[in-house]
């Protein structure tokens, strides 16, 4: 099972870009399912997963890599038995570590394949680089894409993109929102393409 696992500070924008690849995916004829690890107020309209048809498990109790990790691979593991979507998506609290949801899935990759999408808000990146430095820094090492998020408020500066490609090991990099451009038709080629895994080095930008 594919599993697509969204990664950000909070605040980034991880919410609205689900719905947008949720919506794409839906066009495109796909089975989905989603994991929330609910905090706060930005959690994903039930409404919206109700009338879309998509099964969903809200994990609760705060980071999914620490109290709560056990519990995201058993409901992985059902959601494979009972619903078996073409894509799972997990949207990770701000302040979930991306090193700990991998850990949690290795030694399983012949059952899932875990791919990592990190969602940059460029317009606070040195600020909070500064102040939740090795957080910002595990969301974005290894991933498989990068989203730089609200170029329409802040245009990311040349030593901004460089910084951030290469603390991602060269990942490919997106901006977004970028009009008449659909980010999922961006995205899955990328993640289909990169079969080695996150973190798999020769990683062209995609800006």
């Amino acid at each position: 099972m594919r599993i697509l696992a969204f990664a950000g500070f909070l605040g980034s924008g991880k919410t609205t870009l689900i719905r947008r690849c949720i919506d794409a995916m839906l066009r495109q004829g796909d089975r989905v399912a989603i994991i929330e690890n609910e905090i706060g107020a930005t959690s994903i309209d039930d409404k919206l997963l109700r009338d879309a048809k998509i099964e969903m498990t809200t994990l609760r109790g705060g980071c999914v890599c620490c109290s709560i990790s056990g519990s995201l691979v058993l409901a992985a593991d059902r959601i494979e038995r009972e619903i078996a979507p073409d894509w799972l998506i997990v949207e990770l609290t701000g302040m979930a570590y991306s090193s700990g949801v991998r850990g949690l899935f290795t030694g399983q990759e012949e059952r899932f394949r875990i791919s990592f999408v990190s969602v940059i808000d460029i317009t606070r990146w040195f600020r909070l680089l500064n102040v939740s430095r090795p957080l910002l820094i595990d969301q974005v090492e290894g991933a498989d894409a990068v989203v730089v998020n609200k170029v329409d408020l802040a245009q990311p500066t040349e030593a901004q993109l460089a910084q951030i490609t290469e603390l991602s090991g060269g990942a490919a990099i997106l901006l977004s929102p970028t009009p008449d451009v659909d980010i999922w038709e961006r995205l899955r080629p990328i993640l289909e393409r990169d079969a080695g895994g996150p973190g798999a080095q020769g990683k062209e930008q995609a800006i």
